[in-house]
């Protein structure tokens, strides 16, 4: 989808309501776009082939863009945690059967006993009827 949209936009200057004139007004940037893309294909997809020949070649083309789409994700997801998210501490102790890690925020609360402890709170403070 993100590379269709690239094609849009190079092409109709703008991608929805999104205006791109400013950027494609000058023909040259236009020409950087569509030599950028076929300089990418040709590193990405026509070397490993000339190389490796087809099989290998596109192989190692779909591993490469599964390891790197994978940590990219990765990165993506780990630099955009919201505040108060909460992860299990590793503990190299042996647990008891039947133990199961808590996760912990920054702060050293655990969310689902702060939650109980909020709604007891709640709950005592409520009016009886």
């Amino acid at each position: 989808k993100v590379f269709q949209q690239d094609f849009e936009v190079a092409s109709r200057r703008r991608l929805y309501h999104i205006d791109a004139s400013c950027r494609y007004a000058v023909q040259f940037n236009t020409i950087r776009f569509y030599a950028m893309k076929v300089i990418s294909t040709c590193y990405m997809m026509v070397l490993p082939i000339y190389f490796h020949g087809w099989k290998n070649g596109t192989l190692l083309f779909l591993i490469g863009h599964c390891v790197c789409g994978e940590s990219l994700a990765t990165m993506f997801i780990v630099n955009h945690v919201i505040e108060g998210v909460a992860f299990v501490q590793k503990n190299n102790e042996p647990n008891p059967v039947g133990y199961i890690g808590k996760p912990f925020t920054a702060e050293g609360t655990t969310p689902m006993e702060q939650t109980s402890l909020d709604a007891a709170e709640r709950s005592a403070h409520a009016p009886t009827k």
